[in-house]
């Protein structure tokens, strides 16, 4: 049991002791002067909010003393309370390694529950939770050149990877593809590019859906197979780290082969962009029936329906939101391939309903 308040009515200090363990009631009470203060949970407090683009905000945390920090390119679950609900979304950390205070940049996205929030709604002061640093989009070891590909909100984990370089002063070679829609949506675009003239091992080059006006260091083209494989062979034995929408990846591990690639996706692409059939899905363990939409993944169909099971990254990673699947089909969202109708561990982030199901929920 969590104390979140306290009666200002007089309760015997028995019955207030009732269900409560003494952890909990001091953590409530050094918490109203030290707001970062928890026995055992991660806290943030936002110290400054900065905007990046149009659609995307930097926000910057100081941590408290259970934070276990991070390498570049790792990532966490942000965890915030929406409509009386506990969500939890990954976000990668967009500040170098060892930065006194960690930043994490979030784009906002359409119909996104905790980035709209997180846009909307917190403020310079306020709390978040912080789940632990995980994920294995790191820097290689070895000094070869490496090839970053990114696009859009993918720049972040390259991002605080490359200002981590910046800062321990190495003189690696590194080229940056960024893939994104208009020059408005560069995220990060004036550092990027001062580096761009400051650093000679950093070679950026950005490319835009389209462009108004003509603009310096910017180019109209979208990533095809040429383009890469033009850029990989201008360079000796190259790391290659793309991270950014699935359609992306998929073209780069489709030029250079999957094991040849460090990859890190954000999002699916096309799910839901259409509505397609309803599907029952019954949740055993909440004794309930929801109908969903076939087209997108069940944990988004489910939220849509005011259903909100524990997920983190979205990505089929954290596996935060594994379940039972009890009867029924689903299509992975990762390689479209269909699972049996037997009884199965899934990922409810990235598996769409292909009939109706029967879930441990």
């Amino acid at each position: 049991m969590k104390l979140q308040t306290l009666s200002q009515s007089y309760i015997e200090p028995k019955d207030l002791l009732k269900g409560l363990e003494l952890a909990e009631i001091s953590e409530f009470l050094i918490s109203r002067v030290f707001p970062r203060f928890s026995w055992k949970e991660t806290l943030a407090q936002v110290k400054e909010v900065k905007r990046e683009t149009p659609s995307t905000k930097t926000f910057v945390l100081q941590m408290n003393g259970n934070f276990s920090g991070y390498s570049a390119g790792q990532h966490a679950t942000v965890n915030i309370q929406k409509s009386g609900k506990r969500v939890s979304r990954t976000y990668s950390f967009s500040s170098p390694e060892g930065a006194k205070n960690p930043t994490i940049t979030v784009k906002r996205q359409p119909q996104g529950l905790v980035s709209n929030a997180l846009h909307d709604e917190i403020k310079v002061g306020d709390i978040l939770e912080i789940g632990p640093a995980y994920g294995d989009f790191l820097l290689p070891s070895t000094e070869n050149p490496i090839l970053y590909i990114a696009g859009g909100s993918g720049i972040t984990p390259i991002f605080s990877q490359i200002s981590s370089l910046v800062n321990k002063g190495e003189n690696r070679e590194v080229h940056l593809l960024y893939f994104s829609r208009s020059p408005e949506e560069i995220i990060f675009g004036s550092q990027l590019q001062k580096w761009a003239k400051e650093k000679s091992w950093f070679h950026l080059h950005l490319f835009v859906d389209e462009l108004k006006n003509e603009t310096e260091n910017i180019s109209v083209a979208r990533v095809t197979p040429s383009l890469l494989k033009e850029k990989r062979n201008s360079l000796k034995n190259p790391s290659i780290f793309v991270c950014g929408p699935k359609p992306l990846k998929d073209i780069v591990i489709s030029t250079f082969g999957e094991e040849n690639v460090k990859s890190e996706v954000f999002g699916f692409g096309n799910t839901g962009t259409v509505s397609g059939s309803k599907v029952k899905v019954n949740l055993s363990l909440s004794h309930r029936e929801i109908e969903i939409d076939s087209n997108l993944s069940i944990l988004e169909g489910l939220e849509k329906e005011g259903f909100f099971p524990p997920s983190g990254c979205r990505m089929g990673i954290c596996h935060s939101c594994v379940c039972e699947k009890k009867e029924g089909q689903v299509l992975s969202l990762t390689d479209e391939k269909a699972s049996t109708n037997g009884i199965e561990s899934i990922r409810i982030c990235v598996t769409k309903a292909n009939s109706n199901l029967s879930l441990e929920l």
